[in-house]
């Protein structure tokens, strides 16, 4: 507070507060101090006139400093998303579509997959200088409708009877295969464009490939499974030196013992991690599981129940720096970005010459049209730049572990060069690194 001053604002510009010390409140024009002060303050908008006058009759009544201006907070606009129709049949909730690894969302043909509802704007608000303050219109969602689906008036149709795979930025419908019972290797490997379905068990050696979502009703033994989109196993996975669950989306299974997992989003495991070797390019959410052994590694947050045992056998957890491909997406989208610029410099050099007198020649034409492709694939890349960059932000924000349970000794973690082996017991703490050590607080409620 300057000196002589006895209003201050807040930083955000939206409260004003009244400091008044022993001389003000002597003063027998205290109203006049005031009304002057708020003057000279420029305080113009959400004043407590009310409290004003209390103030002002009593001024020692009060505790100061004590808010007497209140401006209007900007309210940031919904976001766009998608809502799933198949599932709220019978449902006055329409249920949004994000996370459809627990139900087999099959369609037919002709039929609404879902329903895109559109971002909202922000509302701005006023500061107690009567100034706009603005606000954060709603992002909209950019879902490029895929293989066998089409968009029609913010709603995504199937053209075929399959199974919806829905990833990053792509709502596509792809067939199914069924496989009733176990399926073993001598069966022969699955390479299948589209989804697969297990009824059994995916049986030691045996080898499945799909385009789309990976589905096993049951356990996977010592088994490869590779899927560009979800897998989602409902029984565990017994592996062993051989098998390996790879998917492009998340992974979501009761138990992993002696597996190796990688995904290239989020990884899900509701029992036991044990001896396995987990990566998960977001997230791994084991809230109710306990990691005893093995190596996990994120790049964004792990969640889990304990991590070790009784026995204090070695368990190392290791959070990643930097999601490389990320990186690489970013360096690929900005080269064809600089490129698209210097054609859309060339092109506009041209338009003067076809402007004046070649309005309606096919080569003026055939540019504009150009001009205007160009222009909506810069659009495109831009708000795909902005979403990588945004996603990567927020994977480092949440880069930490959060332990629900016990963290016992044995357990080392790492990032980068750095590693801190835990020698005695923790328990409901979170880590996270600051700079070139590893921070333990207790989880916030």
């Amino acid at each position: 507070m300057v000196r002589g001053q006895i209003i201050t604002v807040s930083p955000d510009r939206l409260t004003a507060m009244l400091h008044l010390k022993a001389s003000e409140i002597q003063n027998d024009d205290i109203k006049k101090v005031i009304e002057n002060s708020i003057l000279k303050a420029n305080i113009t908008y959400g004043l407590d006139h009310a409290l004003i006058a209390k103030i002002v009759e009593d001024p020692q009544a009060y505790t100061y400093p004590i808010e007497i201006a209140k401006g209007e907070k900007p309210i940031a606009g919904r976001d766009a998303y998608l809502v799933k129709e198949k599932l709220n049949l019978h449902s006055e909730k329409r249920e949004k579509l994000t996370d459809i690894h627990r139900h087999m969302l099959t369609v037919t043909n002709g039929e609404v997959v879902a329903t895109i509802f559109p971002a909202t704007p922000g509302t701005d608000g006023i500061d107690v200088h009567g100034r706009r303050v603005n606000s954060m219109d709603g992002r909209e969602l950019h879902i490029t409708p895929g293989e066998n689906v089409i968009f029609h008036h913010g709603q995504y149709y199937s053209l075929i009877n399959g199974e919806v795979l829905l990833s990053k930025d792509t709502l596509s419908v792809l067939p199914i295969q069924v496989i009733d019972g176990d399926y073993h290797p001598g069966k022969g490997i699955i390479k299948f464009d589209g989804h697969v379905v297990v009824k059994g068990n995916v049986l030691t050696g045996s080898h499945i490939a799909a385009t789309g979502n990976i589905r096993v009703e049951g356990t996977v033994e010592n088994a490869k499974l590779e899927a560009q989109g979800y897998i989602y196993i409902e029984g565990g996975v017994l592996g062993n030196q051989y098998g390996k669950i790879q998917a492009q989306g998340s992974i979501r299974a009761t138990f992993l013992n002696q597996a190796a997992v990688e995904s290239a989003s989020n990884i899900y495991i509701e029992r036991s991690i044990l001896h396995s070797v987990v990566v998960a390019k977001e997230h791994i959410f084991a809230n109710n599981a306990s990691v005893i052994g093995g190596h996990l590694s994120t790049y964004g947050e792990l969640i889990v129940k304990d991590i070790g045992n009784h026995h204090y056998t070695y368990t190392e957890i290791e959070l990643k720096e930097e999601d490389h491909s990320l990186q690489e997406k970013l360096g690929e989208i900005s080269t064809k970005l600089a490129e698209l610029n210097i054609v859309k410099q060339k092109l506009v050099s041209i338009e003067y010459k076809l402007q004046e007198d070649q309005q309606g020649h096919p080569l003026a034409v055939k540019h504009k049209k150009t001009k205007k492709h160009i222009d909506q694939e810069i659009l495109n890349l831009t708000k795909k730049k902005q979403e990588i960059e945004s996603h990567h932000s927020l994977q480092k924000k949440k880069l930490a572990i959060k332990i629900l349970g016990d963290l016992y000794p044995q357990t080392k973690i790492k990032k980068g060069k750095y590693a801190k082996l835990f020698k005695k017991p923790n328990a409901h703490v979170t880590i996270h690194f600051n700079q070139s050590e590893f921070v333990v607080s207790p989880i916030e409620n």
